[in-house]
């Protein structure tokens, strides 16, 4: 407990989930012991269940803080007394759930709160519920006078199943399909930005740059902050034609930090459509400067390169990306046209075969064209 509170202090917004990196520093001290209460609260009460759960305000994170550590304190002076059993449920639990605390103070990737960090670590009060009904069935057990306390008994355990079994149904339902699933959190979460975010790149994927545009506006007006929103709408706008915009976003993204590879590449990209060579090339450098195993942007630099009448550079940058990602069939591709260009025939043959192997339609092409095989 100590420890997940001291790691709450320490917390920083590189080191930690967007939503623990944006609260106050009460709040991430409140955050482990508000997490003990979260999901057995969610357990006796399975509503509004969601993907992503957006903060709660410090007034419930107070209230909550208050019950884990009163029940957290109960359980370890009640260790000896009668309700030992009870200590040991309440206890379990605690240490089961503890390493998902410090994962998601620790990991950027790792969700505040997800209901599937509860699945091993409530087993406890479920052996501890199937417990007290065996007891109650054995006490009753051959005394007719307690058999109406075992029907009425009998029949709230199978209207609770009930119950359940039809909130599982509903709640499965959400997860049909990504678009539903993402839909559904937007719905339920609308202070939430990350809801919108995956749901207009579900759009993007599909090629309505349009809509997810929209969706990653609606993403930075929940909050200004969220980087990915900002890259994204970069990138929706860029594939509109709209470089201006474009490079606004990218650069609203890199503003927002100045560590985040992917936009200096997507600004490069920008830069590059409008004939700006030395910009995107200094871009793509910076962005290898802070990731050296970028293919993306050891690619791009490649192309850039090529432009410039650097084919020497431009191949090594090409020879880097199949390094890097050995499927990269426009790598080989690349590599192919420039000893091609200068007459390095078997060279560029062999390069697009490498490519034609990897699926390259335009390798493919090339080769055939030739009468070549690959």
């Amino acid at each position: 407990m100590i420890l997940a509170v001291v790691a709450a202090l320490s917390a920083t917004g590189h080191e930690t989930a967007q939503s623990i990196a944006e609260m106050t520093l009460y709040e991430r001290a409140l955050f482990p012991l508000y997490t003990l209460l979260f999901y057995p609260v969610k357990l006796l009460l399975p509503v509004g269940l969601t993907p992503i759960y957006a903060p709660p305000s410090a007034v419930v994170m107070t209230v909550f803080a208050a019950v884990a550590l009163a029940a957290t304190g109960l359980a370890l002076a009640s260790w000896r007394g009668r309700t030992l059993v009870l200590s040991a449920a309440w206890l379990f639990y605690c240490v089961m759930i503890l390493p998902t605390i410090l994962g998601a103070l620790s990991s950027t990737g790792m969700q505040a709160w997800a209901d599937r960090y509860a699945y091993f670590p409530t087993i406890s009060f479920f052996l501890l519920f199937g417990g007290f009904l065996r007891g109650v069935i054995v006490r009753s057990a051959g005394h007719a006078r307690h058999l109406h306390a075992r029907l009425a008994l009998g029949g709230t355990v199978l209207v609770l199943l009930g119950v359940l079994g039809f909130l599982s149904v509903r709640q499965v339902e959400w997860w049909r399909d990504s678009d539903t699933l993402w839909r559904y959190v937007t719905e339920v979460t609308p202070d939430l930005p990350l809801g919108f975010n995956n749901l207009g790149g579900l759009l993007a994927e599909r090629g309505d740059y349009e809509g997810a545009a929209k969706l990653y506006e609606k993403a930075i007006e929940v909050d200004p902050r969220f980087v990915n929103a900002h890259n994204n709408l970069g990138l929706a706008l860029f594939a509109l034609g709209r470089l201006e915009q474009a490079e606004a976003a990218h650069r609203n993204a890199l503003a927002l930090d100045s560590t985040y590879v992917d936009a200096y590449t997507s600004l490069g990209n920008v830069l590059l459509s409008r004939g700006d060579l030395t910009g995107a090339a200094d871009l793509y450098r910076r962005a290898l400067s802070r990731d050296s195993l970028s293919a993306k942007a050891y690619y791009n630099l490649g192309i850039v390169c090529y432009r410039l009448g650097q084919k020497d550079s431009a191949l090594s940058c090409f020879r880097r990306t199949a390094s890097i990602e050995p499927d990269a069939a426009r790598a080989y591709l690349s590599m192919g046209a420039i000893h091609s260009e200068d007459g390095r025939i078997e060279m560029s043959i062999a390069a697009f075969r490498r490519a034609a192997r990897l699926g390259s339609g335009q390798a493919r092409q090339l080769l055939t064209d030739r009468g070549l095989s690959w």
